[in-house]
């Protein structure tokens, strides 16, 4: 459980998502509190060591571009093993 304080008032809530302009508390899929159109969000502090949630589609984006550079990674990987490969049997066959 998560701890947002605004002006003296404390909201709990199990994920605490923040946007550009909206902070928005969840407890599952249900949402618990939410303040929309801010502008200034020096007023609300999450308690201390605890920080905001990422809403769905940033998360989505985020493990997608995780996802990216692993593939992107092993395909480096494969291309310089083949490089080797297609090498070593270049000198098998005496180098043509």
């Amino acid at each position: 459980m998560k701890t947002l304080h605004l002006d003296g008032e404390v909201f709990q809530a199990e994920r605490i998502v923040k946007t550009e302009t909206s902070i928005i508390g969840y407890n599952g899929i249900t949402e618990v509190f939410a303040f929309r159109g801010i502008n200034d969000f020096s007023k609300f502090k999450l308690e201390n060591g605890e920080e905001f949630d990422l809403d769905e589609k940033t998360e989505q984006a985020l493990l997608f571009a995780d996802l990216y550079e692993e593939v992107k990674t092993e395909n480096l990987t494969l291309s310089l093993a083949l490089a080797d490969v297609y090498e070593e049997l270049k000198e098998i066959k005496g180098g043509d």
